[in-house]
């Protein structure tokens, strides 16, 4: 028994044609709302239409930061190795360029950037 548990017989928001709609269409007896928009999330949030959402952790927390009344119940969700995750396809035999793609990699994941641009990503989506 997990968070996802909890969500059985809610009301729950979730981006359409995402990772986390597939999630959400695995919580038996969960009502799905798919929205577009993280905004149109938010706000069906806040008015009780839904009673909770799936998001990327980076991006509930910015809007947790930001909008009173928000809370983040974090939950880490197993997912396949063929289905989660993102990839950088490169030609066989660059080397040097694998190299200059993990060494840049490695940076943004310190500097917190990779979170950031997920946020800036979604909130692009919002437009």
């Amino acid at each position: 028994m997990g968070a996802l548990d909890d969500l059985s017989g809610k009301r729950v928001g979730v981006q359409k044609s995402s990772i986390q709609e597939g999630i959400a269409q695995d919580i038996q007896g969960a009502k799905l709302t798919s929205l577009a928009k993280i905004p149109e999330w938010i706000l069906e949030l806040q008015t009780g239409r839904v009673d909770a959402l799936i998001l990327e952790k980076p991006v509930a927390e910015q809007y947790v930061k930001n909008q009173e009344g928000l809370v983040v119940a974090s939950v880490n969700i197993e997912q396949a190795e063929d289905e989660g995750g993102s990839a950088i396809a490169v030609k066989k035999g660059n080397q040097e360029l694998v190299d200059q793609i993990n060494s840049t990699l490695t940076k943004l994941k310190a500097g917190g950037d990779i979170e950031r641009f997920v946020v800036e990503a979604n909130e692009m989506l919002g437009e």
